[in-house]
């Protein structure tokens, strides 16, 4: 049964509801320009590290006589291809929540229900990050323990 709620009240329910929604909004728009920040520095970090062996062989020598230039390159391609992959999982989501916006039929799609599923799954961007730091960590310590 609907309950009578003065307009007062009404008001203020609407003002906070206002509010929150505002800053639901300034909260997710610092979290996604963290999110862009991060994933393209390690994209960034884990291209450079490959690029460096690239431009600069002399590096390659000592690490391959040690036997820790495959592991290394391992590491960093693994590091690389979780974002690259994370990135393409919420462009997918992204892309079908966009449609979806313009066609509310779309809704009942299973592909928008499977790609809002996962678009919502923040554990994978953060297994990806996790990842991603872990596999560049353990690079840099081989080429640190290597080269020292």
């Amino acid at each position: 049964m609907r309950q009578f709620i003065p307009i007062e009240r009404r008001r203020t329910n609407e003002a906070d509801e206002e509010q929150r929604n505002s800053l639901t909004a300034a909260h997710f728009a610092n979290y996604q320009e963290y999110n862009k920040t991060l994933r393209t520095w390690f994209v960034t970090f884990g291209i450079g590290a490959l690029t460096l062996f690239i431009l600069h062989p002399e590096v390659v020598k000592p690490l391959k006589a040690v036997g820790s230039f495959g592991p290394i390159i391992k590491l960093y391609l693994a590091g690389c291809g979780a974002q690259i992959a994370v990135a393409l999982i919420n462009k997918f989501g992204g892309w079908h929540a966009y449609n979806a916006a313009r066609d509310s039929d779309l809704e009942s799609n299973w592909w928008y229900q499977f790609s809002a599923w996962l678009f919502s799954q923040f554990w994978l961007d953060m297994l990806a990050d996790c990842l991603s730091l872990v596999t560049f960590g353990a690079a840099t310590y081989l080429i640190f323990i290597s080269l020292v």
